[in-house]
């Protein structure tokens, strides 16, 4: 594989792209397409939507996961739910959990009074934040509901880039990803000056899996391969030189080749 350290415009992204395609090209494998994505811009669409920093991971991770019809939506939405992320509704779940916090709080008091106690390792002040940090950090059901359909429209877009750039620019209107989007339509722009002679598609849900990307996404698909394989892959991840150490951020992207796959694919 290689990476590009120090290079953040679409240019840079494009020759990436283009170094990728190559490769294949040089040794002789043919029937193969590109697929692009770009994680920046469904984080800069999650950030628009006024969700919480616990939210708006849990979503982009699950992007990949809501390009599935049918229940996808529903089954994404309650697994937030279970794990904190929104308010508990079903007055079943939520009248048990008001009047618990109601009589822990009142504990509190009594305890307050008595002389500043302790319950555990913890001071009822600390106790009391902490349930009052849970609480903030609940998302409102109605915002993330609407941000989840918002994000199962784009995930499924995919297709010719033109096309699929004007659907994802009418679903989010002018301003939301605006920046990331001209990114996007930029980097393809530099890339046809190539003349790769491979066809190119938009996969606006391509997560990749790895949570480091944040930027342009991409993956090399061959007819030969099985669904969720492929010859090679990569992306921007303009965070990850100081998330391990560096002094500074530092803009970079890379890829790798599947060399069992490229082999096979020969």
């Amino acid at each position: 594989g290689a990476e590009l350290i120090g290079g953040s415009t679409p240019w840079a992204d494009a020759e990436v792209l283009s170094l990728a395609c190559k490769g294949l090209s040089h040794v002789g494998v043919n029937s193969y397409s590109l697929v692009v994505g770009h994680l920046g811009f469904i984080g800069a669409l999650l950030e628009s939507l006024g969700l919480s920093a616990r939210a708006r991971l849990f979503l982009l991770s699950s992007a990949s996961s809501l390009k599935e019809e049918g229940p996808a939506t529903e089954r994404v939405y309650e697994q937030a739910r279970s794990l904190g992320l929104l308010p508990p509704v079903d007055q079943e779940v939520a009248l048990p959990v008001v009047h618990k916090v109601e009589m822990e709080l009142a504990n509190l008091e009594r305890l307050e009074k008595g002389g500043g106690l302790t319950v555990g390792v913890r001071t009822p002040d600390e106790i009391r934040e902490r349930y009052k940090k849970k609480q903030a950090e609940s998302d409102d059901p109605k915002r993330f509901r609407d941000a989840l359909d918002m994000v199962c429209r784009v995930v499924r877009v995919s297709g010719r880039p033109e096309s699929a750039l004007r659907q994802v620019r009418d679903f989010v209107g002018d301003k939301r990803g605006k920046k990331e989007l001209d990114s996007l339509e930029d980097t393809l722009e530099a890339l046809s000056t190539y003349n790769l002679q491979v066809p190119v598609a938009l996969d606006f849900g391509l997560a990749r899996g790895i949570a480091y990307y944040t930027g342009t996404v991409f993956e090399l698909m061959h007819s030969s391969m099985d669904v969720g394989q492929s010859l090679a892959g990569g992306g921007r991840y303009d965070g990850l030189i100081q998330a391990l150490g560096g002094r500074v951020g530092v803009p970079a992207m890379g890829f790798t080749w599947a060399l069992d796959r490229v082999v096979e694919a020969m």
